[in-house]
This record gives structure tokens, sequence and C-alpha cells, in this order.
């Protein structure tokens, strides 16, 4: 199974450059930007006046289940297969730490591991 991974010592601004373990690949996905209503047209966009801003960018623009307007960008991230329980034991047994596992609010198609060498705070 394909996880996202992060590692909760690795400050933010570095993901990019510093790879969270051993194995892991940086590669690209699709991240969802969901906003709280089923018209663009109620959300105030300070520098756009376009009728179309909310089309202009990202791709597979749609209405989710919730009647909340949902439009895909490409991102990217580090990903790690881990294929059972058992290796994901190990896993954690390597790297001395807790991992966390959640779906991210941008990508609730994909799982989540961040390996919590750090305090991690959740709202």
């Amino acid at each position: 199974m394909k996880f996202m991974i992060r590692r909760a010592s690795i400050d933010s601004r570095d993901e990019r450059e510093v790879s969270p373990c051993e194995g892991a690949q940086f590669i690209k996905y699709l991240r969802d930007d969901i906003r709280g209503t089923n018209d663009p047209a109620t959300i105030r966009m300070p520098d756009s006046d376009s009728p179309t801003w909310w089309t202009d960018n990202g791709v597979n623009h749609r209405i989710d289940d919730k009647d909340r307007i949902v439009r895909s960008f490409t991102a990217y991230a580090w990903f790690i297969d881990i294929d059972t329980l058992e290796d994901l034991i190990a896993f954690m047994d390597a790297h001395e730490a807790a991992v966390v596992l959640e779906r991210p609010i941008d990508a609730r198609h994909l799982t989540l591991l961040t390996i919590a060498d750090e305090h991690i705070e959740y709202f």
C-alpha cells in the first residue's frame, strides 16, 4: 500500500529537499481545494472580478457529496510502500518513533503516515 509520508521533525519549508526516511519517493499527486459552498460566485476574491476565477485554475471541477465545490491541483509529496501490518510495525521499530495515520484534509483519497519523532499538535 502506498502511503504519503512526512516526518514531524522536518520543517515544512525543507520537506521538498529532505526525504523523511529511506526508500521514500517524491512524486506527483492530486490535492483538492474544497470550499464550503456550491456556488463560486458566493466567495469573495479580492484579486479577481472574473466570474470564471474558480474554473480558470485547477482540474476536475465538481460538486462533492456534501454539496461543496471542489477542484484539484497537482502537488508533490513523499510516498513509501508498506504492504502489511507487520511491515508497518517494523517501520515504526526501525524509526524508534510512533507513527500517526490520518487522511489529509486536501487529499482524502490518500493515507498520510507521519513519523512522530517530535511533538505534534492536533486541532
